[in-house]
């Protein structure tokens, strides 16, 4: 009897310091988060003291009744579970912002192409023979380590002809050119192969130009990048768009510029489309863009395909409106008006294009439709269920610079307000075109000639929302 009294005794204090350490936890997880409050604040510290001071005191105080005892213990492991599932969901949503706002490096992916029948099978096989590279990669000879014969080409589809004529025996590329050499050589894929690949990791540090999110309007640009995977890789980006928020009239502004605009890129001094800009860092995107709408942009957000389609997938799909009946470039067909989709049909749904009169102008308003459907669906109930699911998934896909402390300002500010906001939509619009481009140098390219009126209708629409107007 003793024993088991003694043994009580040692469990009855485990779980009451038990309580009091799990407890401290949640309360420290949510200090550290800031969303919440003073007065929230001190409501829930009031709260799991009395809880703590209570449940504590009837598991360690030894005049207390061993039936209550049981008792207490019976409702301290479930506030353990409950405090600590809490803090779970805390620590997630922590950890959440803290890699999405974490950007220090670009990843540059490079191959070594060679022709399909070669007899060329290692790296040192091409030991003092030719291999053309692309003026707008750099060469890092340090990856490589093998004498090779480098020819630079300020031109494309030379590079890749004279592949195919034998006068050189490789190109070396970065995976953002190979990819425009794909979209302009539809044999390409069926005459080469990869012989080895290499990366390279390059520091950036793309400063956000600060304002205070609760009270003063700003704008986010937000690059969609044509690839899957790793979000920090170098890579067009086929959506560009800018969001206009005014945090005091609870109006958001979408603008979609079309990824084919014929701009002139920031710090070259040179015209092309506005998809290549992404080539050279969203740095460049953000302030070629600036230049062209006569804009201040304060934060970018960076997505890719595996975003879209991870995220709509935990949200167990989408329901868009489509204004046109269609089929995608990839076979899926869209009929006019509601449809339901999964992750791979809203990729496949904002990305398709030729399909429309209007092209690119039509799947930016398919980009904005998508969403709007998901900003509807995440904002539903039961989505909480699934927060630590989406949080983890999307996280190391998601980049922004953004400072944390502006994220939990926004959500501190719609919990405390509960506010609906008004989400109204613009594009940029423009005249079909053929043009010469700095980053597909010697061919005409199609790409969207900008309309004056329409660049200037949207920069008084982006000026009407950040004035509230």
């Amino acid at each position: 009897m003793k024993k088991r009294k003694k043994k009580n005794k040692i469990i009855y204090r485990f779980f009451g310091y038990l309580l009091i350490i799990v407890s401290l936890v949640f309360f420290l997880f949510l200090l550290f988060l800031n969303v919440l409050t003073l007065k929230w604040l001190f409501i829930i510290f009031i709260i799991t003291l009395v809880l703590i001071g209570i449940f504590a005191f009837f598991l360690l105080h030894p005049l207390v009744k061993n039936k209550i005892k049981k008792i207490a213990l019976i409702i301290t492991l479930f506030l353990i579970i409950i405090y600590g599932g809490i803090s779970y969901f805390l620590f997630n949503t922590l950890n959440f912002l803290n890699t999405i706002s974490r950007d220090e490096y670009i990843t540059k992916n490079y191959s070594i192409i060679i022709k399909k029948n070669s007899d060329i099978n290692s790296l040192d096989d091409l030991k003092d023979l030719k291999v053309g590279y692309y003026s707008l990669d750099k060469l890092y000879n340090e990856k490589i380590n093998v004498p090779i014969d480098y020819d630079l080409y300020g031109d494309l589809f030379l590079l890749y002809n004279d592949l195919m004529s034998g006068k050189i025996n490789g190109i070396l590329l970065e995976n953002s050119s190979l990819r425009m050499l794909e979209e302009n050589k539809e044999d390409y894929i069926y005459n080469i192969r990869e012989l080895y690949t290499f990366e390279v990791l390059e520091k950036q540090d793309i400063k956000a130009k600060d304002v205070n999110t609760i009270k003063e309007p700003f704008n986010i640009y937000v690059s969609g990048i044509d690839t899957y995977g790793d979000i920090s890789s170098i890579s067009r980006s086929d959506v560009n768009m800018v969001i206009t928020v005014n945090p005091l009239t609870k109006t958001i502004l979408l603008t979609s510029i079309p990824r084919d605009y014929y701009v002139k890129l920031h710090g070259y001094n040179e015209m092309d489309k506005l998809t290549h800009a992404g080539l050279y860092g969203v740095d460049t995107s953000i302030k070629t863009i600036e230049d062209l709408l006569d804009i201040n942009i304060n934060y970018y957000l960076k997505v890719n395909f595996t975003s879209l389609v991870d995220l709509v997938n935990i949200l167990d799909g989408i329901t868009v409106n489509s204004d046109y009946e269609f089929t995608a470039w990839d076979g899926t067909y869209f009929k006019e008006g509601l449809n339901d989709l999964n992750g791979e049909l809203a990729l496949s749904f904002s990305r398709e294009r030729k399909s429309f009169i209007d092209g690119d102008k039509q799947r930016g308003k398919n980009q904005q439709e998508v969403i709007r459907a998901i900003i509807s669906k995440a904002s539903t109930p039961s989505i909480i269920m699934k927060y630590n699911s989406i949080i983890s998934s999307i996280g190391p896909k998601i980049k922004t610079n953004m400072p944390q402390e502006d994220i939990t300002s926004l959500i501190k500010m719609q919990l405390r307000d509960n506010s609906k906001w008004t989400v109204i939509s613009s594009n940029l619009d423009g005249t079909d075109g053929y043009e010469y481009t700095y980053s597909y140098q010697g061919y005409e390219l199609y790409v969207m000639i900008p309309i004056e009126e329409s660049v200037n209708d949207v920069h008084n629409k982006i000026m009407e929302v950040q004035n509230g107007r």
